[in-house]
């Protein structure tokens, strides 16, 4: 995540480093039973997205409210 505004060009240098650091470090994590993975920063929003209603959704059906 980034502050909306960032420039392409530092979400893409943000993204190369993040991608190349999961991608050293994936065999510890598949060890400790987690899963590293890699998306380009498009890919990365639509999930967002996705998660943003789908939950969304489920706070409206069950009515939670913060204080």
């Amino acid at each position: 995540m980034a502050p909306k505004g960032t420039p392409p060009g530092i979400i893409e240098f943000l993204n190369t480093g993040i991608s190349a650091a999961a991608n050293d470090l994936a065999p510890r994590f598949n060890a400790l039973g987690g899963q590293a993975m890699t998306m380009t920063p498009r890919t990365f929003r639509a999930v967002i997205a996705d998660q943003i209603a789908k939950w969304a959704a489920v706070i409206e059906k069950v009515n939670v409210h913060a204080n």
